[in-house]
C-alpha cells in the first residue's frame, strides 16, 4: 500500500504557532502519481475523486503541491483552504460550487489550463491570490461575503451574475474582464496592475513571463498589459472605479448607475456609453 504520514496543525492554548503533529500513517491516491490523501472510503484524494466520492468537508491543505491531472473540488466543503504556491498541471480545476467557510489561499497559485469556480461561496476570504491562470478565470456567480481583493494575471477573466456585498478590488494584469450583471454597488476598483504584488514572487514572474510571450504570438494586437473591460451589460456599478483600464470598446447596455461610475481622468478619454457591434469574445473556453 502506497502512502505517507498524515499531520494535524494544532494550535495549543495562548500558542501563537502552530504545532506539527503526526497522526498515523494514511493511504494515497491512486492517480498517478499523486500524493494526496485518500478521502475515506475513496482510492482517489480530494482533487481526483468521482462527484459522489466528493462530498468533503474539512480543511484542505495542497501549498506547492502539483496537480498533474484534471483537479476537483466541486461541491465541496473547506474551511480552511490552503493552494499557496500550487501547480495545476492538468485539465481545467473545478471549484464549481464549492464553499469556502474560512481562508481560501491561491497565492502564487499557477494554473496552465484554467480555473472555474462557478457558483462558489467565499465566507470569510478577503484575498483571492496573487495568481496566474494560462487560459482564463471563470467566478462566474461568486459570493464573497467579506470584501476582497482579487489579483490575478491571465488572459481573460469572467465574473458574471457575481456579488460582493462588501466591494471588490480587482487587481488584473493582461485580462479581457466580462462583469455582466455583477452586483459592484459597494465600494468596488477594477485596475490594471504593474507587476503582481506576491512576496518572493520571481518564479510566478518567470512563469508569466513565458506565458505572455504566448498570449502575444496569438493575440497580437489584442492584449497588453493594462486590462481591457469588455462588458459591463445589465450590472450595478455604483460603487465601481475604474483605474489603468481600457474601456474603449466596452459594451455598457442595460447597466443601472452609470451616473456613478467613477473614471480615472488619465484613462477616461475615449471611453462611450455606446454598444459596440459584434459579440463579447473574451477568449475563455467553453467547457462542460
Amino acid at each position: 500500500m502506497t502512502g505517507h504520514l498524515a499531520y494535524a496543525h494544532v494550535r495549543g492554548p495562548g500558542s501563537r504557532m502552530a504545532e506539527q503533529t503526526e497522526v498515523g500513517w494514511q493511504p494515497t491516491c491512486k492517480q498517478g502519481e499523486c500524493i494526496g490523501i485518500c478521502l475515506p472510503s475513496a482510492r482517489m484524494c480530494l482533487a481526483h475523486a468521482s462527484k459522489e466520492e466528493n462530498a468533503f468537508s474539512g480543511d484542505a491543505y495542497f501549498a506547492s503541491a502539483t496537480f498533474s491531472h484534471e483537479a476537483r473540488f466541486s461541491e465541496a466543503t473547506l474551511s480552511n483552504a490552503n493552494f499557496a504556491g500550487a501547480t495545476f498541471k492538468g485539465d481545467w480545476a473545478w471549484f464549481l460550487e464549492a464553499t469556502f467557510t474560512g481562508d481560501a489561499g491561491f497565492g502564487k497559485a499557477t494554473f496552465e489550463r484554467g480555473a472555474r469556480f462557478d457558483g462558489a461561496k467565499f465566507e470569510q476570504a478577503r484575498q483571492f491570490g496573487p495568481l496566474l491562470a494560462h487560459q482564463g478565470l471563470v467566478l462566474d456567480e461568486v459570493q464573497f461575503a467579506q470584501p476582497v481583493r482579487i489579483e490575478v494575471s491571465s488572459n481573460a477573466v469572467c465574473c458574471r451574475r457575481a456579488r460582493f456585498p462588501g466591494g471588490v478590488q480587482f487587481r488584473l494584469r493582461w485580462a479581457c474582464v466580462v462583469l455582466d450583471d455583477t452586483d459592484l454597488a459597494a465600494p468596488s476598483i477594477l485596475t490594471g496592475i504593474p507587476r503582481l504584488s506576491s512576496e518572493e514572487s520571481e518564479e510566478l514572474a518567470r512563469q508569466e513571463e513565458q506565458i505572455t510571450r504566448i498570449w502575444q504570438q496569438e493575440l497580437a494586437g489584442e492584449i497588453s498589459e493594462r486590462p481591457q473591460l469588455v462588458s459591463l451589460r445589465r450590472a450595478d456599478v455604483a460603487g465601481l472605479g475604474l483605474s489603468n483600464v481600457s474601456a474603449a470598446d466596452c459594451r455598457f447596455a442595460g447597466a443601472h448607475n452609470l451616473d456613478k461610475l467613477r473614471l480615472d481622468p488619465v484613462f477616461a478619454h475615449g471611453i462611450s456609453l455606446r454598444e459596440p457591434a459584434g459579440p463579447a469574445d473574451i477568449g475563455v473556453e467553453e467547457v462542460e
